[in-house]
């Protein structure tokens, strides 16, 4: 998993585009990504399947009969984060099937694949769908998860490791510090980084995966 601090530019795009075109998978999960980028761009199209947006807040989400993430979820109520502001877009798509549709039957969640890679792009937040309903949240990433193929080679890790790299490093420490604030200041959170497993993510988490860097798994 790749947190971004910023929304990905033009070099993070060429990046993904050369992982996804040797294969690759990718959910990509943020809200007013191609306002960031001042508009759709070519990545959107031959990448996401999405050729243009039209910001356009957004309730509630209604998964499509028949698509491999939203098929089975239905109507589902968003909840609200706190400090956090609801930009969400509606999608004009270049390809890409809907996954969810907002109130008003516009794409707002995608699947698409195209030769040998797959890509799920929320212009609606996940975090909201966890907000509004923790089921259907996990449900709609296990059914991501599956569609692109499951995880059969998945690496089991140490708590600390939130990156399952295999050794808990700085890297690990930067992501528990960035879920830390996520979770302070929007109330978003990330259950990977509540290391000590009581239900919120602070200081202690971090303290803890720093107190074990060098450890491998």
């Amino acid at each position: 998993m790749t947190k971004w601090a910023a929304t990905p530019n033009a070099t993070d795009e060429g990046n993904l585009a050369s992982y996804l075109s040797g294969g690759g998978r990718l959910l990509l999960s943020a809200q007013d990504y191609m306002k960031e980028r001042s508009a759709a761009t070519n990545f959107d199209s031959s990448y996401l399947g999405v050729a243009s947006y039209q910001e356009v807040p957004n309730s509630q989400l209604n998964g499509v009969i028949g698509n491999p993430i939203g098929g089975n979820i239905g109507h589902v109520v968003l909840g609200s984060i706190p400090n956090f502001q609801n930009f969400a877009d509606a999608l004009g798509l270049s390809g890409a099937p809907s996954a969810f549709v907002n109130g008003v039957n516009q794409s707002t969640i995608t699947s698409y694949e195209s030769g040998n890679f797959k890509t799920a792009f929320f212009s609606t937040e996940w975090a909201r769908i966890a907000a509004g309903n923790a089921s259907a949240a996990q449900q709609t990433l296990s059914n991501a998860v599956n569609w692109f193929g499951g995880c059969p080679n998945a690496v089991p890790c140490i708590p600390p490791d939130v990156d399952c790299s295999g050794i808990v490093d700085i890297v690990d420490i930067i992501l528990t510090a960035q879920a830390w604030n996520d979770y302070t200041q929007s109330g978003i959170f990330e259950a990977d980084y509540d290391v000590n497993s009581d239900n919120v993510i602070d200081i202690l988490d971090v303290m803890l995966v720093t107190a074990a860097l060098g450890q491998s798994d």
